[in-house]
Order: structure tokens, then sequence, then C-alpha cells
């Protein structure tokens, strides 16, 4: 294998191994302000109509709490709206004194509006909390669960599934400029294959590990400058390839981003076989 006259490499210049901006993932946030009212639902326990017929009447439980809708007996049944002094309220379907089927609850900083059973979101629902977030999608025993759309107050959002309130498997996460990320989320992460889009034009696609990019992978600047190999914790890390302007290629060992152990390097019509340390080129082969 031939060798250059020089052996002056300028890793700085070379690698340009500046790595596109690091974007942050929202967390799926942990819905349960409803359940502060409907957790202390009020029922009413004194002698009232004890038939099976559907009856609409209003009813005062307190000074905090008045229903005014359907009855079967003693228990809400029906169509009907509870309201707390606060002007929270909620309006919809009930069933044996609970929340049941279609219906809306608002207060003064969200709305839900969706399909419940037994006073928990079951199936389709929307919940909206002010400005700053909304979530649309399927629900179980209010957890998110299924697939569903979160809308931060970043203007980024998330398409895919969820499992117990998080980003789980199969999703696309969208920033307001325009990056984005398609492929395996555990835990609300990036986790296992994807890939990864800048919006200046870099991309990396392959395997992840807690937003990390870590495992094997290729990663491809906007200049045309590509890296294939293995990454960890968002270094290059073990073996892999770099190649970049006029055909220049260098292949084999890294540590922390910077060429470490042994390798080639074809640069300007030249091949150096080595050892390197940190970048620098120890032992010629």
């Amino acid at each position: 294998m031939g060798i250059c006259k020089s052996t002056h490499i300028q890793n700085q210049e070379d690698l340009k191994i500046l790595q596109a901006p690091i974007l942050y993932v929202k967390k799926s946030p942990v819905l349960g302000i409803h359940r502060i009212y409907i957790d202390n639902l009020p029922q009413l326990n004194e002698f009232s109509h004890m038939d099976n017929q559907i009856r609409r009447a209003s009813y005062r439980y307190n000074e905090n709490v008045i229903y005014n809708g359907q009855w079967i007996g003693n228990k809400r049944n029906g169509v009907g709206r509870l309201e707390w002094k606060d002007g929270t309220y909620y309006e919809g379907n009930w069933r044996d004194d609970k929340l049941d089927g279609n219906g809306k609850f608002v207060s003064n900083n969200f709305v839900i509006e969706g399909q419940w059973k037994k006073n928990k979101l079951n199936g389709y629902g929307i919940y909206k909390v002010d400005d700053l977030y909304k979530y649309e999608g399927y629900w179980c025993e209010d957890y998110k669960l299924g697939i569903g759309k979160e809308y931060y107050d970043d203007d980024s959002q998330y398409i895919g599934n969820f499992d117990q309130n998080v980003k789980s498997g199969m999703g696309i996460y969208i920033w307001d400029d325009g990056s984005k990320y398609e492929g395996m989320f555990k835990q609300d992460s990036f986790n296992g294959v994807g890939e990864l889009k800048w919006a200046n034009g870099s991309w990396y696609k392959g395997e992840f590990m807690n937003n990390y990019l870590h495992g094997q992978g290729y990663y491809q600047w906007n200049d045309g400058r590509r890296y294939e190999g293995n990454y960890v914790y968002d270094y290059k890390n073990g073996y892999g390839k770099y190649f970049w302007e006029d055909n220049q290629k260098y292949e084999g060992y890294w540590k922390n981003d910077k060429w470490n152990g042994h390798g080639i390097l074809n640069k300007s019509g030249c091949v150096i076989e080595g050892d390197w340390i940190q970048g620098k080129l120890q032992i010629i082969k």
C-alpha cells in the first residue's frame, strides 16, 4: 500500500464533524386534572322517584353542585349537565350516576370531549389545555392508548402510537422548523430504528436509544459528507467509514468522534494505513 510523502493531517479542517442541531422531544403529559372533580361526584340517597321511568328534573346537591337532566330513580341516567360553583361542568350522557357515553367536560383551563365509560375516558377523545397542549386520539381507562396526536406549545407535534400515556411504538415527531423523526418510540423517546431529518438538509438513518444516535447508522450532512458505522450516545465509536469532498475517505476505528485505533486514510490521492490516537497518526503500517 502506498505511503504519502507527507502524513500531516489537519483533522478539524478535514473532518468538520459538527453534527446538525440537537432537537428536543416533548414529553407526553399525564392528563388528570379532571379527576379532582369526577372522583368526588355527588349522589342522591334521600327519597325520590323509585320507578324505572326516565324523567327530567333539576337538583341542587349542595351550594357547590347542581344537576339538570334526566334521571332513573335517584340516579343520573340519560342526558344531563352537572355544574360546579366555579363554572366547571360536564354535559353529556350518564349511566347509574356515572359519566358514560359521549360527553364534554369543561373547566377554566381545559376541555375534554369524547367517549366515557364509568367515569373514565374510553374510546376516542380530545383533551385540550389552554393553548399549551392538545391530544386527539384513543383512550382506555383514562390512559392514552393506541393511535393519537399531540400538539405542543412550541408548535411541535407527534402522530403515532401511545401506551399508558407515553409515546410508544411507531410514530412521527415534527418540529416547528420542519425537522422530522419517523421511527420507533419507547417511553417518550426515540428507541429502536428510525430516520431523523433536520431542516438544514442533514439526515440520519439507523438505531437510536433514549433519543441518542446509538448503534449502527448512516449520517448524511447537507454538504455531501457522510458517515457509515457505529455510534455510542451520539459519538462515533467503534468501526466506521467517513467520506468527504474529493473522494477522500477514512475507514477504521473511532473513539468519541475521533479516529482512534487501526484505520486507512485515502486523502488527496494518497493512502495511509496506520494506528491513530485521538485523531493523530501514531504508527504507519
